[in-house]
């Protein structure tokens, strides 16, 4: 009879764990950017106006909490757009809904939304704040605190490298991998380090770069000129002044041909050849040809390109689904992106490649 209730109970938790997910996406409200005489505003998706033009930057972070700012301060709105805070800060780095890091009169501050409880930090300059820790600067020297601050790396290092998740620091002129607890991941000491990405990470060691396990095994010679860190399986790497591209067992599946490559995203690269920019596959074929200024992910497998100063959006096909027209971009909230002409006005594109509103 236990073991019924207990299952029967698990059942209704998952149940209402799906029903509140689909409640919230239904609900769940989009915005769309738009500027008028260089000051920000929004529309919703039926492109009413919720927000009148009046900031100089606005930004979200999730449904409840917005940034904006006025003149050279930032401020905190909240989900129907009234001021939380005013605009008195330098900067704010957005941490989680549950507390947010502020810097004010050239020191940093730690909030707290359910409470008034502060915790100020004692440095100079804060790098980038992440969930368990922020990675700061004391005295020209480098560290890591936690949020309760408290030292994780003590501020004695020339340089720290962390995208919140692997540590990396200059020691002894070189790099080594080290734990939230100061503690060597790896004794091995390299000359250059990347971030562990599908398990293994590109490093240089004796002049050269190859790649190395979690626990510092070699998976491949040190036989590269540089490299870039695995995605989708394969690694750019760089022999002879050309970038191609290897698998995880040391093989050449795309030849050393090109002058720059990104990794793979959706099993297509990025690609540069004699100066032009192009997009291939994973299998080395061509997908759009290496004659473009230059070439960015935009989404759902479609490519921003750049013709000489302006920039449109085209497919896999080489339609224009918007001929180049912008002279920049920004990705702002639920797919959509705000496009700028150059008598800066403004588009807002969706993730379709679509233009579905232009101020004018």
């Amino acid at each position: 009879m236990k073991s019924k209730f207990i299952f029967f109970f698990k059942i209704l938790n998952f149940l209402t764990t799906v029903l509140a997910f689909a409640y919230f996406k239904l609900n769940a409200q989009c915005y769309l950017p738009y500027i008028e005489y260089n000051k920000w505003g929004l529309l919703n998706d039926s492109l009413k106006e919720v927000l009148p033009p009046k900031y100089d930057y606005i930004k979200n972070y999730n449904q409840q909490f917005w940034i904006y700012r006025k003149g050279l301060k930032y401020g905190i709105l909240d989900s129907t757009f009234q001021e939380l805070t005013p605009a008195h800060f330098s900067i704010i780095y957005w941490i989680d809904t549950q507390k947010y890091l502020v810097q004010e009169n050239k020191k940093y501050f730690l909030k707290y939304w359910n409470d008034s409880s502060i915790v100020c930090f004692e440095i100079d300059t804060l790098f980038q704040a992440y969930s368990n820790f922020i990675h700061i600067e004391l005295n020209t020297k480098q560290g890591i605190l936690n949020y309760q601050n408290e030292w994780k790396i003590p501020p004695i290092y020339d340089e720290i490298l962390t995208n919140g998740i692997d540590i990396i620091i200059l020691e002894d002129n070189g790099y080594f991998f080290v734990d939230t607890t100061h503690k060597k991941r790896i004794s091995q000491k390299f000359e250059e380090a990347n971030f562990f990405s599908e398990k293994f990470a590109a490093v240089k060691k004796d002049e050269l770069f190859g790649f190395i396990d979690e626990k510092g095994n070699w998976i491949t010679q040190k036989e590269f000129l540089n490299a870039q860190n695995f995605q989708e399986g394969l690694a750019p790497v760089e022999r002879n002044n050309r970038w191609g591209f290897i698998n995880k067992n040391n093989q050449l599946v795309i030849p050393y041909m090109y002058d720059f490559v990104y990794p793979f995203k959706n099993g297509k690269a990025i690609v540069q050849f004699k100066g032009k920019w192009g997009v291939i596959k994973s299998t080395g074929k061509i997908l759009i040809p290496l004659e473009f200024d230059e070439i960015q992910n935009f989404e759902n497998s479609l490519f921003l390109v750049r013709n000489k100063n302006l920039w449109g959006i085209m497919n896999e096909k080489l339609e224009w689904l918007i001929k180049p027209e912008f002279i920049d971009f920004k990705k702002f909230h639920c797919g959509y992106w705000l496009f700028f002409y150059e008598n800066k006005t403004s588009a807002v594109v969706n993730e379709n490649g679509t233009k579905i509103w232009r101020n004018l």
